[in-house]
């Protein structure tokens, strides 16, 4: 690994590993003014760092695995020039970063109570008490509920050690608070649980297997151009500029939003249309922030309108007229998001593809990991053959989703290294990122300490209204 310089300025320190996620940044902070990032699909190794003047550098050297490099961060002043190789995060704030990634960048419904306790209990570990308490008292029906399943043998065996090990830190974190006591008696109906349902355990996996069996549709996006006709296009949500799990998500290759000249009224039109996940509350404060765009091919923003609710998806009309609709780029994004964020140019579409198929490939990568965690050594052999068979089916997915991004990245570095410009560096990093990706799950590497799956990714998660 090699070495990179540490800058230091008046505004603090800052190292920059000089490369580019696989997947998508994800970045914490490990105290008033330490902030770090990773990469979602690698939580333990700094792609970054900084260091504001006067924070704590202690908060760095505390969360890394690395000893003895305080002297390293010893400067003395602007314009110091010291190098240093990427530091990697200890187990516990590790578990922090995996939740912050899971949290952020998981496209397909998840159970959010026990994404709750799972950063709940993160945020113990690398001592966020307060936090965790709170994260705690949002999420008590869903422990209660969780209690209950395991009683009734309804957990994997991966998913009820999960369970036993954030009850009792849900129960220390609570300690001394009013509402504190009811914890411990959960924590204790679930040590008392041996059993698990086979069975049950079976038809889980079977159906997570369905579940995410749209990974493999791929209808055409793959660095290509989005589905179009004479007054109707078909394009892609960009994870960027957009909440998770608030608008329909079946996979990378599957346009979400729908663009359709509406010729029935006296001035013409464009209506823009996308499903909401069929979880979310169409009220919800998320789905009443998003915005729908238009651009023209360049890039430059030519309107934005308010998405209203419409049944169960959003609905925008944009005064676009018939002859400019072929020519116009239209997608969504999130309230909070500057405008200059959006992604309209050029290369957009080969952009946000890989993002996209590497967010599938980081999911059943991780998803690979969840059906082996949640079988126990000791189950029924045909249970053990079919979680190995199911992760090998994730795993080979994974490499596929891989393979469609490195496609489209492949199609911006013939335009990037025709250009010479600052974006063929970018792409060649990502393109690293990514075999580097794929070469440790082809190699079946173990994940760092920490990283192993959340008790929400252990569990049956709320599917997706069907067609």
């Amino acid at each position: 690994m090699s070495r990179h310089p540490i800058r230091v300025d008046d505004a603090g320190m800052h190292w920059d590993g000089d490369t580019a996620p696989a997947v998508a940044e994800v970045s914490l902070e490990l105290g008033p003014g330490v902030n770090v990032v990773v990469d979602a699909a690698d939580p333990s190794t700094l792609m970054g760092w900084t260091i504001a003047r006067e924070a704590d550098v202690g908060s760095l050297t505390r969360a890394c695995i690395e000893s003895d490099f305080t002297h390293l961060l010893e400067s003395d002043g602007p314009g110091a020039v010291i190098s240093c190789e990427a530091f990697h995060l200890d187990a516990d704030w590790t578990r922090r970063a995996t939740t912050a990634a899971v949290a952020r960048w998981w496209m397909s419904p998840i159970d959010e109570g026990a994404l709750m306790l799972d950063e709940a209990g993160a945020r113990r570990r690398t001592g966020d008490t307060d936090g965790a308490s709170r994260l705690v008292a949002h999420a008590l029906p869903t422990l209660d509920s969780l209690a209950d399943d395991a009683v009734n043998g309804e957990l994997s065996g991966g998913a009820l050690s999960e369970l036993a090990n954030l009850t009792r830190a849900a129960s220390a974190a609570a300690r001394g608070l009013s509402w504190g006591y009811q914890l411990i008696t959960m924590a204790d109906r679930v040590d008392t649980v041996r059993q698990i349902d086979e069975t049950k355990l079976e038809i889980w996996l079977e159906e997570l297997v369905d579940d995410k069996s749209f990974g493999l549709v791929d209808v055409g996006m793959a660095g290509g151009p989005s589905i179009a006709r004479a007054e109707v296009q078909r394009g892609y949500i960009d994870p960027h500029v957009l909440p998770p799990r608030i608008l329909r998500w079946s996979g990378a290759g599957t346009p979400e939003w729908t663009a359709e000249v509406d010729t029935t009224t006296p001035t013409l039109r464009v209506l823009l249309s996308v499903e909401l996940d069929a979880a979310v509350d169409p009220q919800c404060g998320e789905a009443n922030r998003i915005l729908g765009f238009a651009a023209d091919r360049t890039g430059k923003l030519i309107a934005t309108i308010p998405m209203m609710v419409q049944g169960h998806a959003l609905v925008g009309s944009l005064p676009i007229d018939e002859t400019s609709f072929d020519t116009t780029v239209f997608g969504l994004f999130d309230a909070d998001t500057p405008p200059r964020r959006l992604r309209s140019g050029p290369m957009a579409e080969q952009l946000i593809s890989v993002d996209r198929h590497m967010l599938d490939a980081w999911m059943l990568s991780r998803t690979a990991h969840a059906v082996l965690a949640a079988v126990n050594l000791g189950a029924d052999e045909d249970v053990l053959a079919l979680a190995q068979s199911a992760a090998d089916g994730f795993v080979r997915d994974a490499v596929e989703a891989a393979g469609r991004a490195l496609t489209a990245l492949n199609v911006l570095k013939a335009a990037a290294d025709a250009s010479d410009t600052p974006l063929a560096v970018l792409v060649a990093n990502r393109v690293a990122a990514i075999e580097a990706f794929v070469d440790r799950l082809e190699s079946r590497l173990d994940q760092p300490a920490g990283a192993q799956p959340l008790l929400a990714e252990l569990l049956p998660s709320p599917l997706s209204g069907s067609e």
